[in-house]
């Protein structure tokens, strides 16, 4: 299901009186709302991963913020050995060494470079 598609049902379950099969439509006012929250900004929630196998499945550029870390904290990219390299304000992305590090799991998926915007 799209975000689109994920946002017009969730209007339609907090505001809409006809039935979903009514609003299917285009046109019809929960897929307006949507288009309307989609055009100011809105995205769906970041996914957690809680698995070795959902962190082992992220592709290579994967960036993910561990437990208990805020982005502005600890931000991980996967490296092409599968490895995830810690950038932290010490660290920035274009200086300093970058050690690979054990990530804390659940952690929170900011960008995964096989999905699209």
């Amino acid at each position: 299901m799209s975000p689109r598609e994920e946002l017009a049902k969730a209007i339609h379950r907090g505001m809409c009186v006809q039935s979903w099969q009514d609003c299917v439509d285009e046109e019809r006012t929960c897929f307006r709302g949507a288009d309307a929250a989609l055009a100011a900004g809105w995205r769906p929630p970041a996914r957690v991963i809680t698995t070795r196998e959902q962190l082992d499945a992220l592709p290579v550029y994967s960036e993910i913020v561990p437990f208990g870390y805020r982005p502005s904290q600890m931000l991980l990219v996967k490296r092409r050995d599968g490895a995830f390299l810690a950038l932290t304000p010490s660290r920035p992305k274009n200086g300093g060494v970058c050690l690979p590090v054990h990530v804390g799991l659940p952690a929170t998926v900011l960008h995964d470079p096989s999905e699209t915007s």
